[in-house]
C-alpha cells in the first residue's frame, strides 16, 4: 500500500504540474518462454511437449515473452516518446516462476528492458501479487531484508533515470 500512495502522489504532482506520465501494467514477464512449446505447459519447454505451431513472440495462453516486453516498449517508445515520469505496476513476474531466485531474476530482466527504453526517465516501480515468493503475500521476515534490497538496487541503483534518487535516505 506504501508504493501506492507514493505513485499516486507522484501521479498527482506530475498532472499538477502538466507533465506527460507513462503508465505500464502487469508485463507478466516469462523468460523461460519457449515458441515452439504449447500453452498446456506455461509455453516453457522443460514443462511440456513441442507444438506445430511456432508462436515467436507469444503465444495465446502464455505470459509475455521477453521478446514481446521489447517489442511493446519499443513501440510505446516510438508511438507516445519520452514521458516525464514512467509508472511500471507491479507482476513483473510469469505466473509460472515459483521461487524467489527467479523472481528476482525476472524482475531484473523487466528492470533492464524498461531500462534500455526509458533509461532517460525516471521510473516509479510497484510490486504485484506475483512479485514476491508466496503468491498475494508479502515477503517473508526471513526474505523481507534482502528481497527489497535487490528490488532498491534494481529499481534505483540500476535504473539510469533514477540514479539521482540513490542516495536518498528518505526515499530509501
Amino acid at each position: 500500500m506504501r508504493f501506492l500512495r507514493a505513485e499516486l502522489a507522484a501521479l498527482a504532482t506530475a498532472t499538477a504540474y502538466g507533465l506527460k506520465v507513462g503508465v505500464i501494467a502487469d508485463l507478466h514477464t516469462n523468460p523461460y518462454y519457449d515458441p515452439t512449446i504449447s500453452a498446456d505447459y506455461d509455453c516453457v519447454k522443460q514443462q511440456g511437449a513441442t507444438t506445430d505451431v511456432v508462436a515467436p513472440l507469444c503465444r495465446y495462453g502464455c505470459d509475455s515473452s521477453t521478446s514481446l516486453i521489447n517489442v511493446m516498449l519499443q513501440h510505446f517508445r516510438s508511438t507516445f516518446g519520452k514521458p516525464d515520469l514512467l509508472l511500471v505496476t507491479g507482476d513483473h513476474v510469469a505466473h509460472c516462476i515459483d521461487d524467489l531466485d527467479g523472481k528476482l531474476s525476472t524482475i531484473a530482466i523487466t528492470s533492464q528492458l524498461v531500462n534500455d527504453y526509458f533509461g532517460d526517465t525516471p521510473v516509479l516501480f510497484q510490486i504485484g501479487n506475483n512479485d514476491t515468493k508466496d503468491h498475494d503475500q508479502a515477503p517473508s521476515n526471513a526474505d523481507r531484508t534482502s528481497y527489497y534490497t535487490d528490488l532498491w538496487s534494481m529499481w534505483f541503483k540500476n535504473m539510469d533515470g533514477n540514479q539521482s534518487l540513490y542516495n536518498d535516505s528518505s526515499i530509501q
